[in-house]
């Protein structure tokens, strides 16, 4: 048996991984884009995202030229 809660477990998110890009995509990426723009992300920058979920802010980063390493515990996710 799992002491993980629902949203813990990975395949709770992989299940949900398109619907999560549909719904959340929009507003993480305006937040996304005010926090790149504040840090100066550019193209000489590395980034790593940690818990990505479908990327909005990693694909963001990666327009602006940064080099990206995303991850995230829910293969759903990733793909």
């Amino acid at each position: 048996m799992s002491d993980l809660t629902h949203d813990q477990r990975p395949g709770s998110w992989s299940s949900v991984a398109a619907e999560y890009d549909a719904a959340f995509a929009g507003y993480t990426g305006a937040y996304s884009d005010a926090l790149l723009e504040l840090v100066e992300v550019g193209a000489d920058d590395r980034v790593l995202d940690v818990a990505a979920g479908s990327g909005a802010f990693s694909l963001r980063a990666a327009a602006r030229g940064a080099t990206v390493t995303a991850t995230d515990f829910a293969p759903g996710m990733v793909e």
